[in-house]
C-alpha cells in the first residue's frame, strides 16, 4: 500500500496553510522589524541635502537630521526593543534632510533669479544708447519706412 501524500499536502489544506503563514508574519508585527530600510532612506536623503549645499543654507535641519539618524542607528544596534523608536527617528531624519534640501535648492534658485534680474535691469540701459530700439542688420532701427 502506497501513500500518495499527507493530509498537509491536500488541496483543502492549502488555504489553511496560507492563512497560518500570513498570520505568523503579522504576529511579528512592525515593532520587531529592523529599521534598515528607514535608515538607508534617511542616509540617502541626507546625502542629497549635502549635495544641494544644505550645510550652507539649512544648517539646523542638516544637524537635526544627522543627530536623529545617529540615534536611530544606535537604537537599531540595541535590538528589537529599540526598533520602533529607531524607525520613527529615521523617518524624522529623512524629513529633516528633505526640508534642508528644499531650503538649499530654494536659496540657490533665488540667488540665480536675483542674478538674472540684475542682468535684465542692465539691458534697458543698453537700449537707450541706440535710441531705444536695437538696430537691424540693414542699419535701420526697426521703424517702418
Amino acid at each position: 500500500m502506497q501513500m500518495k501524500g499527507t493530509v498537509l499536502s491536500g488541496p483543502r489544506f492549502r488555504p489553511v496553510l496560507l492563512g497560518l503563514t500570513l498570520l505568523s508574519g503579522c504576529a511579528a508585527g512592525p515593532d520587531t522589524q529592523p529599521p534598515g530600510e528607514g535608515i538607508a532612506a534617511a542616509e540617502l536623503a541626507l546625502e542629497r541635502a549635502q549635495e544641494a549645499n544644505a550645510r550652507e543654507y539649512a544648517p539646523l535641519e542638516v544637524r537635526l537630521a544627522r543627530d536623529k539618524l545617529e540615534r536611530a542607528k544606535e537604537l537599531a544596534r540595541e535590538g528589537d526593543d529599540g526598533f520602533a523608536e529607531a524607525r520613527r527617528l529615521a523617518e524624522e531624519a529623512k524629513v529633516d534632510a528633505r526640508l534642508a534640501e528644499a531650503k538649499a535648492r530654494t536659496a540657490e534658485t533665488r540667488k540665480r533669479h536675483e542674478a538674472l534680474k540684475g542682468a535684465v535691469e542692465v539691458q534697458p540701459e543698453l537700449g537707450q544708447e541706440t535710441g531705444g530700439l536695437p538696430e537691424s542688420p540693414t542699419g535701420s532701427t526697426g521703424d517702418a519706412q
